[in-house]
């Protein structure tokens, strides 16, 4: 399949696009995915999937969140795109992989500007002048009522797909150039958002630049950077969604980055996982 593949690139004559394609597919069926857990990309015998918080399904209201993926990425246990689908019920789109761009790019046909993509750079809006949140939470039976009314508007309203990009730097900005401008809006998040706070509301101490610096390096990367999965959080508590629900979603990275140092035969970080943690299993 390597052989085919290195042929299939050094031909002149396949157009760029089908290059991205197969490229794409032999990384998805022929790297680390074909060992890993299809899920949390962790390799199955340090699967952590069971240990994972869901997002409830009516959190984020009407709205939605998808992953534009490279391809390297796919499979690779100490990435956080896979926690976009197993946490927070998102699709995933690779990136080259035809199919998945037709998809996405349909999708930003479909439902024009409401495609917003996170993005920290040049030309995004913030996410407050998109003047969107989702209604939760635990209220009194009138704040109950309202929100249950809500819940069902939510199922005729057509909110957002929220997309984030996971790749390095450097090509999440070519990834970036493959989406269609003109349909999507950019969004950047305020940088409060990314602070921990407790579920009263009062704010503790700053999180460090990423809750998975100790398993990836950021090299080119602007400061304050953090990992894709950390950014949808932010983009949960810009919403309104309940701090405890986005707490919860952060242990998640904990736990997956406990595990990552795990299946290398280190000492786990966060004390989410230990090696007896998978001994049963194995």
């Amino acid at each position: 399949a390597k052989a085919a593949l290195d042929a299939l690139l050094r031909d002149p004559s396949v157009p760029a696009d089908d290059k991205h394609d197969a490229a794409a597919s032999f990384s998805m069926n022929h790297g680390p995915a074909a060992f890993n857990c299809r899920k949390c990309w962790l390799l199955r015998g340090c699967c952590v999937c069971r240990m994972f918080t869901t997002l409830p399904a009516h959190a984020l209201g009407p709205h939605k969140v998808a992953v534009y993926l490279h391809h390297h990425e796919f499979g690779r246990g100490s990435s956080t795109g896979a926690l976009i689908s197993a946490c927070l019920g998102g699709d995933t789109y690779v990136a080259g992989l035809r199919k998945d761009e037709e998809a996405l790019r349909a999708l930003c046909e479909r439902k024009g500007k409401k495609v917003a993509v996170l993005w920290p750079g040049e030309g995004a809006v913030s996410i407050g002048d998109l003047g969107v949140s989702v209604h939760s939470g635990d209220g009194d039976r009138s704040q109950t009522q309202n929100q249950n009314k809500k819940e069902k508007e939510n199922q005729t309203e057509e909110g957002y797909t929220f997309v984030a990009i996971d790749g390095t730097w450097k090509n999440a900005r070519n990834m970036l150039k493959r989406l269609p401008r003109d349909k999507v809006t950019l969004v950047s998040l305020p940088p409060e958002a990314f602070i921990g706070e407790s579920v009263g509301g009062i704010h503790t101490k700053p999180r460090p630049v990423s809750l998975l610096a100790p398993v990836r390096k950021y090299r080119g990367a602007p400061a304050g950077r953090t990992s894709t999965f950390e950014a949808c959080v932010a983009l949960l508590r810009a919403l309104g969604v309940d701090e405890g629900l986005c707490e919860a979603q952060l242990e998640n990275v904990k736990t997956k980055v406990d595990a990552v140092k795990v299946q290398k035969c280190m000492a786990p970080v966060y004390e989410k996982v230990t090696g007896s943690d998978f001994e049963a299993e194995s």
